[in-house]
């Protein structure tokens, strides 16, 4: 079982089909403050921008062209986030505009037309997306929010603090298992010694959580579980068939503090059922791999629990009236023969009482151009595929392996996007290099997918998602 960050990026790398639902209840109190929007990621410094803009912002056809761009131009002030932490000193590009984002990730640019098209060039020395000391670049296309908040591919370095202690009580008998994790504001990965097996005593728990560079401390919320799940798996596998203790606590810590003992005793916790059932794309050769569970905490922090089975149907256990964790996410995980291709699909299922709840899976993308082993492909070509539906907003990543090039990851509502030109901002395509691409595409909770929208901190509501087969060509 795993401990995470709800999902916020824009390449789904493990697809799931999913269902939200609601645990609920009142049989306990959460021990955790209402989870409120971090202000430095909310919010751009406009006199932060606007110095940093001013000081570069530059016109690539000369100091006429720049300022009439500034004429004519409609003033964007943004920011660039990974998760909810911000990102420094990386490009935005608009047009013939360009600025580099200040210390708390805000920037100042004009957009001459409406809607526009912004870029983000993220320099080797923060880049993750691509190979070695390569660049990535991430377009948003037909913006028209004057002030959005964008995902970028950047390494930062979160704050952190340890969380360690012991839960008294509950079972001392082998088949249950037990485990410790952090609900907050934000909340990062978790790492560390979360539970173990409830016939080891003591029962001690010491971990490392994170949260958005920048915040000095952070109110935490702490929920301890102790369930059984089915026999002959190890610890790490498995969905609990059934919940017997439950604990909490809560805490305020500081960056790079410890927390100790914070979570109180185990007392009796109750389980109750989800019936499921998956419908595969009408597409011959989707099959189910593996179901997975995650519990969510009333601040949004997940723990996860998996399990390799092909089934298409099962009862699910969840527990009962814990206002600490009032929702549960079910999914699966199913794929075709083609590498790559994977699919999602999330729907809000009852609350309070359980009944039976029916997943469908949508078809992933299915590229067009270019061709399969296409040559001769450059910038201002199409990368195109065909419609998933009006609920979806498309990505499309494309990469090399050589050392040094630039990752792409462009995101539209569109089924095309055009390959930029952004070698003049250090992101240009490597001449003559084999390149792969595939397409996801994020189900958002909403007729229809809007890329202003996502434009927000941790990112518009999903439904799921879906991710193509890769594809492959030549550059010219």
């Amino acid at each position: 079982m795993t401990s995470r960050l709800p999902a916020l990026g824009l390449v789904a790398l493990s697809i799931l089909a999913s269902s939200y639902v609601a645990c609920g209840g009142d049989d306990e109190t959460a021990g955790g403050a209402t989870p409120t929007p971090d202000a430095s990621a909310s919010s751009s410094s406009s006199s932060s921008s606007s110095s940093s803009s001013s000081s570069s912002s530059s016109s690539s056809g000369g100091g006429d062209a720049g300022n009439d761009a500034e004429a004519r131009g409609t003033t964007i002030t943004g920011k660039i986030v990974y998760g909810y932490s911000s990102v420094a000193g990386v490009k935005v590009v608009i047009g013939d505009q360009v600025t580099t984002t200040a210390a708390n990730g805000s920037f100042t640019i004009k957009a001459a037309t409406m809607p526009y098209t912004l870029h983000v060039v993220v320099p080797k020395e923060l880049s993750f997306l691509g190979p070695k000391d390569g660049t990535s670049a991430m377009s948003f296309v037909g913006l028209t929010s004057t002030s959005p908040i964008l995902r970028a591919y950047a390494n930062v370095t979160p704050s952190k603090a340890t969380v360690k202690g012991t839960v008294s009580g509950g079972s001392t008998t082998g088949v249950y298992r037990w485990i410790v994790f952090v609900d907050a504001p934000q909340a990062g990965n978790q790492s560390g010694q979360t539970g173990g097996s409830s016939n080891a005593s003591p029962k001690e728990y010491d971990l490392t959580t994170t949260w958005p560079a920048g915040q000095s401390q952070q109110s935490l919320s702490l929920a301890a579980l102790e369930y059984k799940i089915p026999s002959g798996l190890p610890i790490g596998e498995g969905i609990p068939t059934e919940y017997v203790s439950k604990a909490t606590g809560f805490t305020t810590v500081a960056a790079s503090a410890t927390a100790e003992n914070q979570v109180g005793a185990f007392s009796p916790a109750e389980t109750t059922l989800l019936d499921v059932e998956v419908d595969l794309p009408a597409v011959a050769g989707w099959s189910i791999k593996r179901w997975t569970l995650w519990l969510v905490g009333a601040q949004g922090a997940e723990i996860s629990f998996t399990e390799d089975t092909g089934t298409s149907a099962r009862a699910v256990h969840v527990p009962k009236g814990l206002a600490s964790i009032p929702k549960a996410r079910i999914g699966v995980q199913a794929s075709t023969s083609v590498l790559g291709e994977f699919s999602t699909h999330t729907q809000l299922a009852g609350t309070g009482s359980f009944s039976s709840v029916q997943i469908t899976i949508r078809k992933s993308p299915v590229p067009d151009k270019p061709a399969e082993a296409a040559t001769g492909v450059k910038v201002g070509d199409l990368l195109s595929w065909d419609s998933v539906g009006e609920d979806c907003l498309y990505t499309a990543i494309l990469r090399a392996q050589t050392d040094g090039s630039t990752a792409f990851a462009l995101q539209t509502t569109a089924t095309s996007v055009t390959i930029p030109d952004l070698a003049a901002h250090g992101a240009g395509l490597t001449a003559s290099t084999p390149y792969e691409w595939y397409v996801t595409c994020d189900l958002k909770n909403a007729p229809k997918a809007s890329i202003d929208a996502d434009a927000v901190l941790g990112g518009a509501a999903s439904n799921g998602g879906a991710v193509s087969r890769y594809m492959h060509f030549v550059t010219q």
